[in-house]
């Protein structure tokens, strides 16, 4: 694991601004913590990237609700949005390396 990297407050400054572009209302931290990208439960690839994982309470919009309706059909509605997001940053740098809806919720 990376030793030198971001403060928490650091990480906490970036993610807000990030989250913040995606929320439909202000958002609230949930939750900080930092580890190895594969103890959250992301299913991503890159299992041994040191990150930030922080958490948000906000209004995060469906990024599609899929095509448009063909003529005749009635359109279906966009599902309600979610109420939480992950943010993981690189641990180093504060580089973005993924989201996730909702955050998750592991009990560490």
């Amino acid at each position: 694991m990376t030793t030198n990297g971001l403060t928490e407050e650091q990480a906490v400054a970036l993610a807000t601004i990030q989250a913040q572009a995606m929320s439909s209302t202000p958002v609230a931290i949930l939750r900080v913590e930092t580890g190895l990208l594969g103890a959250f439960e992301t299913g991503t690839y890159d299992v041994g990237h040191h990150v930030w994982a922080v958490s948000f309470r906000g209004s995060f919009p469906a990024v599609s609700c899929g095509p448009a309706p063909l003529p005749g059909t009635t359109p279906h509605p966009c599902p309600p949005p979610n109420t939480s997001m992950a943010l993981f940053l690189d641990y180093s740098s504060g580089s973005f390396v993924m989201s996730e809806t909702p955050a998750y919720t592991g009990s560490s």
